[in-house]
């Protein structure tokens, strides 16, 4: 069984990956993936550095203070001394602090009587801890512990258990280390700043690197989309992201800006690795999701979509299509339309100051671009311009929490639709709602079902369905339209795909006939638009913006 697009079970695929922005500090707090970029720093040469934040953990966890400093002493040898193999790139007042710890009584190579000078001014070559045994003393206290250090009795294997602190900032501030006095003194906090350094260079040199990397990438692809969750976060303008609000976007009456990207997100994407082509003539084509997808309580649903050209403006299809008595004639199954309510549109108090915040603080030269007044498109009913919601439109694009809390002008019906024996009939609280695209000089119609108190319960041998998809008018020239229609469907009952399949093709088709049939006839009539249309009103009150 072929699993869902937003199944976290199901494998990684490359197109998953640039889907989400993977965090560097959540790395650390996810073992395979840790391994992973430990590998990928070994292979590229430059391994220290995961050695190193492995060892300081297991340092930290070492509650015995003269343990601990057998393992200071071992990683000031590995990593900070100048004959290591292994050596950090570190500031040498920084070296310097770690070498003060693990040799307390050794003077301060390069460093005169007088202890004048900067220790970033001279050039100091740091010794390693057994070139300075020999100058210590052997009375009591830390000199004694110090002689009897076995450069062998910590153990060699250390492994990575929990994530390491962040880096929030180039500039980073430890506490002051304790003095030195006749006992043993190794602060856990010894080797924070060069932890917070050797995280700073692995995320400013090694990181993007990492993530680009044939590497970092076969390893996603063995694992299951799950991890991507675990160490990142999905885009705004992702398809996950779209599919993930779906289910939540059911539960609300008002259609969002977010259900419109989505919604233009699927119209404007003819990947044959993604859609199959199941009908076509000279002026249709049919399509199906090869993808499939996973909605609340309904799963593994597809995509269906279809494309028409008319020999008609937009404005004259839209005046034809949205009239009811026409629906019910050119949309075969569609038996009974019942208006619910009307709700218009609503801005939340949050997304106010938000918007409010960004326009006041962006230069006119971050503005939208706003076409000039004669270019500005007509209402399809009137022929008097769209209003524009051109200050707040580039606030809106750019917050994600904004396409979600302004709650557009929106039509509630309930439909229902009559299937062929021996298939009960269905209905479908739907919500419509309209608005026109700047960036693609297109007239969306978005349709959903959705949860509402108004709505009344399903008729007897009546199965409540679901859909989620819209209509698109884009006016290829004053006198041709392509119209679009794109749903997915939720039929709650065990009808067989091929079916399912067969009904959508033939209605592709029917369209285009039935379609001309009453472009035709409402010609004659003028286009006479219905006033009271309230499809065609939420495009008056939404108005045009770039989605």
């Amino acid at each position: 069984m072929v699993s869902s697009f937003n199944d976290k079970k199901r494998l990684i695929v490359q197109d998953d990956i640039s889907q989400f922005d993977i965090h560097f500090e959540a790395i650390f707090d996810h073992p395979e993936t840790f391994a992973c970029f430990t590998t990928y720093l070994s292979n590229t040469m430059n391994s220290e550095c995961s050695e190193f934040l492995q060892s300081v953990n297991e340092y930290r966890k070492i509650k015995h203070e003269r343990k601990r400093l057998q393992l200071a002493t071992k990683m000031y040898e590995k990593f900070i001394a100048d004959s290591s193999n292994s050596q950090l790139n570190l500031r040498n007042d920084i070296k310097m602090r770690v070498y003060k710890v693990v040799n307390p009584n050794s003077p301060t190579p390069g460093q005169a009587p007088s202890n004048s000078g900067s220790l970033e001014e001279v050039e100091v070559q740091l010794p390693t801890v057994k070139n300075t045994r020999s100058s210590r003393s052997n009375s009591s206290g830390s000199g004694g512990v110090r002689n009897s250090l076995d450069s062998t009795s910590s153990g060699s294997s250390i492994s990575f258990t929990n994530g390491s602190s962040a880096v929030t900032n180039v500039e980073v501030s430890t506490s002051s280390l304790p003095s030195h006095g006749s006992t043993v003194t190794c602060p856990k906090n010894l080797f924070d700043e060069v932890e917070s350094l050797v995280l700073l260079q692995l995320k400013e040199n090694h990181f993007s690197t990492f993530l680009a990397s044939d590497h970092f990438k076969n390893f996603l692809k063995k694992q299951p989309l799950q991890i991507l969750y675990e160490i990142g976060s999905l885009k705004s303008d992702s398809l996950l992201q779209f599919v993930e609000s779906l289910s939540e976007t059911m539960k609300c009456e008002n259609f969002t800006l977010h259900d419109f990207r989505f919604i233009k997100k699927q119209f404007s994407n003819y990947d044959p690795s993604e859609w199959e082509v199941i009908g076509s003539s000279d002026h249709h084509k049919c399509y199906m999701s090869k993808r499939t997808y996973d909605m609340g309580e309904s799963v593994g649903l597809s995509f269906f979509k279809f494309d028409v050209t008319f020999p008609y403006s937009a404005k004259q299809v839209m005046n034809t299509f949205f009239e009811q008595e026409y629906r019910y004639q050119y949309d075969g199954e569609l038996s009974r339309i019942e208006q619910l309510a009307y709700y218009e549109k609503k801005i939340s108090n949050s997304a106010i100051g938000s918007i409010q915040c960004m326009t006041s603080s962006s230069s006119p030269s971050n503005s939208p671009q706003i076409s000039p007044q004669n270019n500005i498109p007509s209402s399809p009913t009137t022929d008097s311009p769209m209003t524009i919601v051109s200050s707040t439109s580039s606030a809106l694009n750019n917050n994600h929490s904004n396409a979600t809390s302004i709650l557009l002008a929106t039509s509630l019906t309930q439909e229902i639709y009559k299937l062929v024996w021996p298939f009960s009939n269905r209905d479908f609280i739907v919500s419509s709602s309209g608005i026109y695209d700047l960036s693609t000089n297109t007239y969306f119609m978005g349709k959903k079902s959705c949860l509402s108190e108004k709505a009344k319960k399903p008729e007897k041998n009546v199965v409540r369905a679901f859909s989620f998809g819209g209509w698109a008018y884009k006016e290829i020239d004053e006198k041709t339209t392509q119209y679009s229609q794109m749903f997915y469907m939720d039929l709650k009952g065990n009808i067989p795909k091929p079916i399912v399949k067969s009904i959508l093709k033939d209605r592709a088709k029917h369209f285009m006939k039935v379609g001309t049939k009453f472009l035709k006839l409402n010609e004659k009539r003028g286009f006479i638009c219905n006033q009271d249309n309230f499809m065609l009103k939420t495009f008056e009150e939404n108005g045009a913006m770039y989605l």
